[in-house]
């Protein structure tokens, strides 16, 4: 079986093996093998997976070596796993050769192969480095202090010197990534320190990469291609420079519209840096509101204290107090007559019907057969009353005025 392939003086590979093997016991081989596929900066890669079997070489290669300790520093006889280089002889133009051998487990050969290769001249290296494509920021709000880190992914190893840089253009304003580790690898990345005053809301865009004094060569000496290609998505890149802080405006209560039972009032908060407006009275829970304030359920005559504040997302700030009084419930007076009770001051009883209480108990003063007495209850409320030891009257109802 014969495989070919070729290769160049100078270090730079441009060939593969083609073909396959069937070795004993039916087995087959697929190739490129022994090395496989090409290497673009010194070698002659590949690699070949055999079952109990190893590798011999009759006939060694006589212009070209191979480095095993660029593969996988194995020794002869090779094991099932081949990952080695291939280096032509500097200066030799022509062709070569390798007989290799598989030796199976239970000591049997199979039948001997043979790699040619072509060794030509060496091809001079005149193109830079490329960029195959540009890593951006992962999505995000970025705020004042915090990097921003790009890296571009080149075709081959870049040399950088001085501090090139990206440069992107942040809300409507161009700013510049620079230069800040990688040299001699295919990795650049170049970072952004995010500054106050610094704000995007709809996402960076990288734009281009100039050398800004610096150079970016491969190990031949030649200049990069400063073109960007694929550049990832920034879209969702945010920049928010400075830094939040608690709301900061001024309130204005209002007029507070109070009753016995309710209260209602329209705050004004004087800023728009805050995300929600709450309350608090008497102590209790702090409730959102949007707008008029509307209280119920009040006690009458009562005096309430109360706080207001904004917020947003750093936390509470600008707050201001508040205090109201419910009106009282007036005094209303319920005329009392009983027919035929003399003048004088007698021990009078007077109940609501209603809650079945005894709402007074006392002394009043009865003249021309009737007396009178102020409660806090509207007017129009039923009331029974009577006097004790008086039963001329008995006991009649009247209600307040």
């Amino acid at each position: 079986m014969i495989l070919n392939g070729s290769t160049r003086t100078g270090g730079i590979v441009e060939g593969s093996y083609t073909g396959a093997y069937t070795g004993g016991g039916g087995q087959t081989y697929p190739y490129p093998v022994p090395y496989g596929v090409v290497d673009s900066n010194s070698g002659f890669s590949g690699v070949v997976t055999t079952e109990n079997a190893t590798w011999a070489v009759i006939t060694p290669f006589q212009h070209a070596t191979i480095d095993h300790t660029a593969g996988q520093a194995e020794t002869p006889p090779y094991g099932n796993d081949i990952n080695d280089h291939l280096t032509a002889e500097s200066g030799y133009i022509g062709t070569d050769f390798t007989d290799w051998q598989i030796k199976y487990a239970d000591g049997t050969l199979s039948d001997v192969f043979r790699v040619n290769i072509d060794i030509q001249e060496a091809v001079a290296d005149v193109i830079g480095p490329v960029i195959t494509s540009v890593s951006v920021p992962a999505a995000g709000t970025y705020t004042e202090g915090q990097a921003l880190t790009f890296t571009g992914i080149w075709n081959e190893g870049a040399t950088v010197t001085g501090t090139p840089a990206l440069n992107f253009d942040l809300g409507g304003s161009a700013r510049q990534a620079n230069y800040a580790s990688g040299s001699g690898t295919v990795s650049s990345v170049f970072t952004y320190t995010v500054q106050s005053g610094d704000e995007d809301t709809d996402g960076i865009t990288v734009t281009s990469l100039t050398l800004d004094g610096g150079t970016i060569k491969d190990t031949a000496g030649n200049n990069a291609n400063l073109t960007l290609n694929a550049v990832g998505d920034t879209s969702g890149v945010l920049v928010q420079g400075t830094a939040p802080q608690v709301p900061q405006g001024t309130w204005s209560v209002g007029t507070i519209t109070k009753g016995q039972t309710v209260a209602s009032f329209t705050p004004t908060y004087s800023l728009n840096d805050a995300d929600t407006y709450q309350y608090v009275l008497n102590g209790s829970a702090w409730t959102p509101f949007t707008g008029t304030i509307s209280l119920s359920g009040l006690e009458p005559g009562t005096a309430y204290n109360g706080s207001l504040r904004a917020i947003n997302s750093t936390g509470n700030g600008a707050s201001q107090t508040f205090t109201f009084t419910t009106e009282v419930i007036p005094e209303s007076i319920i005329s009392m007559t009983l027919t035929g009770i003399p003048d004088g001051i007698y021990e009078t009883v007077v109940l609501d019907p209603i809650t079945n209480q005894v709402i007074f108990w006392g002394n009043l003063t009865w003249l021309n057969e009737s007396s009178n007495k102020a409660f806090d209850l509207a007017p129009g409320y039923i009331l029974h009353y009577y006097v004790i030891g008086e039963t001329k009257g008995g006991i009649n109802r009247g209600s307040t005025l």
